[in-house]
């Protein structure tokens, strides 16, 4: 016998209920947290040596207030926030990609010569450009799953509840 389908109360609630959640928002978060790292390691590795950091203090100030808000944006969107979602979506989706791509796009369209480019990568440049491919390609995977279906209900159905709690305690009051 087939089971009826869940009524609109019990479908919006499965975001606020701690159910886990579905698996494209899982994978968005696992690739946020891996674009995040590996920015980090990029940022470390393009102020090394360490006496190179005096001069970037405010930078990297700036850089790491960034990394936080963008952490909480990801824990946000773990927990179904449609708006955190749309903010790293453009933030890290649009913004971010552009800051990853224009300099390596530059260099493409400049003469470059990659085969020079190889021969001379040092230890540094290789961590760099390992680090810099493997977070364009975090940030891909995170906006696909990010636009999926699964993703863009569950994030909506939290909102849904998250309003339904604050109107109902408001009620109460």
């Amino acid at each position: 016998m087939r089971k009826p389908p869940p009524s609109t109360s019990e479908a919006d609630s499965t975001a606020m209920r701690g159910e886990r959640p579905p698996g494209a928002v899982r994978a968005a978060v696992g690739a946020l947290i891996a674009a995040l790292a590996t920015g980090i390691v990029e940022m470390t590795a393009q102020l090394w040596p360490i006496d190179l950091l005096g001069d970037s203090l405010a930078l990297i100030a700036i850089r790491l207030l960034i990394y936080a808000a963008v952490l909480a944006a990801i824990v946000l969107f773990a927990r179904g926030r449609n708006w955190a979602r749309l903010i790293l979506l453009f933030g890290l989706g649009v913004v971010g990609m552009l800051s990853l791509i224009i300099d390596p796009a530059i260099w493409i369209f400049s003469d470059s010569d990659l085969g020079a480019f190889i021969a001379e990568m040092d230890a540094q440049l290789a961590v760099i450009t390992g680090s810099r491919i493997a977070h364009i390609a975090a940030v891909i995977v995170a906006v696909v799953a990010m636009i999926q279906r699964s993703t863009r209900r569950y994030c909506s159905k939290a909102e849904v509840m998250s309003k339904r709690y604050t109107h109902a305690s408001q009620e109460d009051q």
